[in-house]
């Protein structure tokens, strides 16, 4: 029994260590939760442990920042440095140092501080925002332009604001050409641009003129996305012809010669993005659909089918116009459905959207013919919208008609 009591006696020493071992992981474990929980929606409970948690002191001189309006006094400065020696590597100290630097005026350490906390952490968004306000202020554009994207993305709800600064830059020779830069790079904001600022009041000539200079994105889909939204702005404010313009400059050089009157006259679906290329208005009420028609001289045509209950355009294009004497004249067979309703095509004056013309396509069963109707285009139309409508009959049911060789003739012809 007396040889076996030193044995008896280390396995109970080193069941108390493990025990005790086992102790210190579970408060370890239950510390690093607790500060996990309350650094961020309680740091004053967290800094309550010793040591203090390097990120509750730094929420709480961020806290105390913000709640003096940016001021960074003493004691938020004392809370920054007890946060760095507690995480020497983390962004939100030295985004906070960078902010205590700025507060002093000393620019360039700032800017150190905060492009290290950025590099850290690229989600740093104090350290974000505050780089681009700074290059915007010294005139590094560039340098600002390079923050746009991961601006917008952190916050929502900055992306107009944001984009409104963009816009700003055109104002400025510098700032344009910073401008152009960053867009002919295609970042991820350049289609948000246009988008947004086109319906936000930025001068639509200006925006044609800077998209008329870019390479465009190498997604055609985009590509169309952002002349459309930016001819469109042009449109709503009567810039007819400078968006005219534009809009041919976007089309393959081949086409070019084809825009003059009405585009793509026998639907053969060629390129180029609305106004001034067929657009389709209203997908519920019917179709309007352009395939190839091996029967046809034009080797092309485009079928409307009116099902709606209501009035509605299918599809249209703008054209420019000058005053005096012109003709609307198409080749149309009905191919099928129940001729309760009824087709027509329409040119409506741009500026005021009054009729100026309409032509009833056919409602029987025929060979193609063509179709014709006169009418006159007032000084005041520099536009007209040329549209195939469908109206409704007395009782539910769907016509179908074909349409190709649509021609708009007038004397003196556009420019």
């Amino acid at each position: 029994m007396t040889a076996a009591t030193p044995v008896a006696a280390a396995a109970l020493w080193i069941r108390l260590l493990l025990l005790a071992g086992g102790i210190a992981l579970a408060w370890l474990s239950v510390r690093q939760a607790a500060i996990g929980l309350w650094q961020t929606k309680r740091p004053d409970r967290a800094v309550a442990f010793a040591p203090a948690a390097g990120g509750a002191l730094a929420n709480l001189a961020q806290a105390r920042i913000i709640g003096a309006g940016g001021d960074v006094d003493p004691a938020a400065r004392a809370l920054v440095a007890r946060s760095m020696r507690g995480i020497p590597g983390g962004a939100v100290p030295i985004t906070l140092a960078g902010l205590a630097a700025s507060a002093d005026g000393d620019t360039a350490r700032a800017q150190a501080l905060m492009t290290m906390a950025r590099n850290r952490e690229p989600r740093a968004d104090i350290a974000r925002y505050w780089l681009l306000d700074h290059y915007i202020r010294v005139g590094d554009y560039p340098a600002a332009l390079g923050e746009i994207g991961p601006a917008m993305r952190l916050r929502p709800g900055t992306r107009e604001p944001i984009l409104a600064l963009v816009a700003a830059l055109l104002e400025e020779p510098k700032g344009a050409e910073a401008v152009r830069a960053a867009l002919a790079t295609d970042p991820d904001w350049r289609g948000a641009f246009f988008a947004v600022r086109a319906g936000a009041g930025t001068d639509p000539l200006a925006l044609l003129a800077l998209l008329t200079r870019l390479p465009p994105p190498t997604d055609p889909a985009r590509a169309a996305a952002e002349q459309r939204a930016v001819l469109r702005a042009a449109i709503a404010q009567g810039q007819y012809n400078a968006a005219y313009r534009a809009w041919r400059g976007f089309l393959p050089a081949e086409h070019r010669l084809r825009a003059l009157g009405v585009y793509d006259p026998n639907f053969a679906g060629l390129p180029g993005p609305s106004p001034f290329n067929w657009t389709r208005v209203d997908s519920a009420a019917g179709e309007a659909s352009m395939a190839r028609a091996r029967d046809l001289p034009e080797g092309s045509a485009m079928t409307l089918a009116f099902h709606g209950a209501a009035p509605a355009v299918l599809i249209e294009q703008y054209a420019l116009a000058t005053p005096g004497a012109a003709t609307l004249s198409l080749r149309a067979r009905m191919t099928g459905g129940d001729p309760v309703g009824s087709l027509t095509a329409r040119v409506r004056c741009a500026q005021d959207e009054s009729l100026l013309a309409e032509l009833a396509l056919p409602t029987a069963s025929a060979p193609i013919r063509r179709y014709a109707a006169t009418f006159t285009v007032p000084p005041r139309c520099t536009a007209v919208r040329v549209q195939f409508a469908g109206e409704p009959g007395e009782r539910f049911g769907e016509i179908r008609v074909a349409v190709t060789g649509v021609d708009l003739r007038q004397s003196p012809a556009p420019t």
